[in-house]
């Protein structure tokens, strides 16, 4: 039997009939996965997902056992099919907390919040985004983008710079939570130029409050060099994406005075970098437990 079986099979022996079966933490915290119901026909709650009053039973019974138990929050993961116990739910004090395309999860928290406030961890409230500044040293040239929906908006709004093409490097934002940064600026670098490149240093990161949905975003910029420094790759750039790409001489990147905020810093790190290749941060790994892990800190970094 596994470790995660047996923890369960623990908790069901030490639990009175009826009550809803999880896992609890140690926080005091117990987790009720409903969606798991779904495809595990051994799942314990299984008999209580269709018959709405059996439901509202076993969690007006499950919520007298965890509050006599010293149980502080409570976590419920609902898949799309079971959505008509959402109101029983609601009906017990129980809030939305956050969605993933096929399930909700909602939370409670059990105790007097006089006596123990209410600890449950909000959800994700940043945005990750990561950028690669893409450098030939030995050429001299530095590979930019212009985004066809940016440009097609800064031409629309004839700002002051006339038609200059608002140039930056290629980034985007990671949707995978088991992407690394390096990765992502690495694997943005591709789709949006087609260049292949890999990871030499971190030269910093901008943290914008009130983005999408009013969360913050963290945008890491990645100086990377291309895979293969033999040749000049040519960019094939993702037209339904980019505008314009290009390798810019590095004297004429410099002179750029139209860029954005965040280009105008990126340009300023890229220009420090060069001068003195310890301005900015190395990676390691530091992965432990099973959990991947990266670490950026000033310390010797190799050149480009």
């Amino acid at each position: 039997m596994t470790k995660q079986s047996s923890r369960s099979s623990s908790n069901q022996k030490q639990q009175p009939e009826g009550v809803l079966i999880g896992l609890k933490d140690m926080y005091h915290g117990i987790t009720i996965d409903l969606c798991k119901s779904i495809k595990d026909e051994t799942c314990a709650n299984r008999g209580l997902i269709h018959q709405v009053e059996a439901f509202r039973s076993a969690l007006e019974k499950s919520i007298a056992h965890w509050v006599e138990t010293s149980v502080r929050g409570v976590w419920i993961s609902i898949h799309i099919s079971q959505s008509h116990l959402i109101p029983i739910l609601a009906e017990q004090k129980f809030e939305f907390h956050h969605t993933e395309p096929d399930c909700v999860f909602m939370t409670r928290w059990l105790p007097d919040p006089l006596r123990d406030p209410g600890a449950l961890p909000r959800f994700c409230q940043h945005y990750i985004g990561a950028g690669g500044c893409v450098i030939d040293i030995a050429r001299k040239k530095v590979l930019l983008i212009t985004e066809k929906f940016a440009w097609g908006e800064h031409r629309r709004k004839k700002t002051q710079v006339g038609e200059l093409p608002p140039w930056k490097i290629p980034g985007g934002q990671l949707d995978d939570p088991d992407e690394a940064i390096s990765e992502a600026a690495i694997r943005e670098v591709r789709e949006e130029t087609g260049i292949e490149s890999e990871f030499v240093a971190m030269l910093g990161f901008r943290h914008m409050h009130n983005f999408r949905f009013a969360k913050s975003d963290f945008y890491f910029v990645c100086l990377l060099k291309p895979k293969d420094d033999s040749v000049l790759a040519e960019p094939n750039p993702d037209y339904r994406e980019i505008s314009l790409c290009k390798w810019t001489d590095l004297d004429e990147y410099f002179s750029f005075t139209h860029l954005n905020n965040v280009q105008t810093e990126i340009q300023k790190a890229v220009k420090l970098y060069l001068e003195d290749p310890t301005k900015c941060l190395a990676m390691s790994d530091i992965t432990e437990h099973r959990k991947k892990a990266l670490w950026f800190s000033l310390a010797e970094t190799k050149e480009l």
